[in-house]
């Protein structure tokens, strides 16, 4: 399959072209700056797909306590992904700040442009927790936060009884021209939706074909990319009924319209992702000691408070935060998760007892307190090695043979 993937022409649009383009002029002009030969005050270089007023939030707090300048480049991941291999000769990124789930991190490791790197304090960190993977073994990446990947709703145009009970319900016809997601070409939580769906069927015993066939379902279905604005925005103005979204995203966005938080909702179906969101040095970086220091701070426990308005956050082994306007929580819990390991039993994170909110699953049914095992349990177990060796390839192939 994977030679008749490379055979095939990848798909030209001006439009794509375009955008590439005015993003290739910023990067340009950011290593034109880098290059100056200018006597600069210290500087750190970051390239994240996280929200923008989050990202300038903390980049400010960082420059003040530390008098580092963060110049951040904002674009969706695959874009950054692109970026970080095209450079990997010259790098011009110190620090790589996922949003989009751990596979970018697993592939940066695997092909080597993330650094290894342990942070101060988080020395007893387990790789492994559960099904999350928290950090990578080497230490080219380490966890900051946590999502995972559902559905957005508005209760005005889709009653929760209505909801679809599998991911793979997504290719009945009943929801033609109702479904959103972002462009693969761009987005690392499109290509993520792809890759899981592959996931998902293999793990079920129905094959990859089952899982390509759920795919072809779901874009016979879809009735446009979100390419003004993200799937919440069109949610939420009616125009479609279905989008696909991270929670963190799904939060962000959603305090950007103009409905309530009863009304525009999100439904995480059974085995849906749930994942860590990476944060590393890049290998080469130009300003390795400052991008050393700034993900120590993003892992402070006074960055992780503003991390956690959009984000998880793990409070030590085996408890996580939500954020308090999860917009799946009714029920005051601490979130605990089965299968915690590691050396040392001292808690990374703030160690102050929390009450966080629990989520819904499947038929939207809330959880009981302290009922995350549950949560876990119903998500979907991921391959992650498998996952990033094949999440180039999903996105081409979606390119080439599903995309009309």
């Amino acid at each position: 399959m994977a030679d008749k993937l490379i055979s095939k022409d990848v798909k030209f649009s001006w439009k794509k072209c375009n955008e590439v383009c005015r993003r290739f002029f910023l990067v340009l002009c950011l290593s034109l700056s880098a290059c100056s030969g200018r006597n600069e005050s210290r500087r750190v270089v970051l390239y994240t797909d996280t929200p923008e007023s989050l990202t300038l939030e903390l980049a400010g707090l960082f420059e003040k306590e530390y008098g580092i300048k963060v110049e951040a480049v904002m674009e969706g991941t695959s874009w950054l992904m692109t970026r970080l291999r095209a450079e990997r000769v010259r790098p011009i990124a110190d620090v790589f700040m996922g949003a989009s789930g751990t596979i970018p991190g697993v592939i940066g490791s695997r092909e080597g442009f993330l650094a290894s790197f342990a942070p101060r304090g988080w020395e007893s960190l387990p790789i492994r927790e559960g099904k999350l993977q928290l950090r990578d073994p080497q230490w080219r990446w380490v966890a900051y936060g946590f999502a995972s990947l559902g559905l957005a709703y508005s209760r005005k145009y889709t009653k929760d009884e209505e909801l679809p009970r599998r991911w793979e319900d997504l290719s009945d016809p009943k929801w033609k021209g109702a479904l959103t997601i972002w462009d693969p070409s761009v987005s690392g939580t499109a290509t993520l939706f792809l890759v899981s769906s592959l996931e998902r069927a293999t793990a079920n015993g129905r094959g990859e074909e089952a899982g390509w066939d759920d795919l072809r379902g779901f874009y016979r279905n879809l009735k446009k990319y979100a390419e003004e604005g993200p799937p919440a925005f069109l949610v939420a103005n009616g125009l479609v009924r279905l989008g696909v979204h991270l929670d963190n995203q799904f939060l962000y966005y959603g305090r950007k319209t103009k409905a309530s938080p009863e009304e525009l909702r999100f439904y995480l179906p059974p085995q849906s992702p749930i994942l860590t969101d990476p944060v590393a040095l890049v290998e080469g970086a130009p300003h390795p000691e400052e991008g050393k220091l700034l993900i120590e701070f993003l892992l402070s426990s006074e960055a992780q408070e503003i991390l956690n308005r959009t984000f998880w956050v793990r409070q030590g082994p085996g408890l996580y935060r939500l954020p308090k306007e999860h917009p799946y929580s009714e029920v005051q819990s601490r979130i605990s998760v089965s299968g915690a390991s590691g050396a040392g039993s001292s808690a990374n994170g703030p160690k102050s007892k929390v009450r966080s909110r629990g989520i819904k699953i499947g038929k939207n049914t809330a959880l009981r307190p302290g009922g995350a095992e549950e949560l876990l349990e119903g998500a979907l177990d991921m391959d992650f090695e498998w996952m990033a060796a094949n999440f180039d390839r999903a996105r081409i192939y979606w390119q080439n043979n599903i995309e009309d």
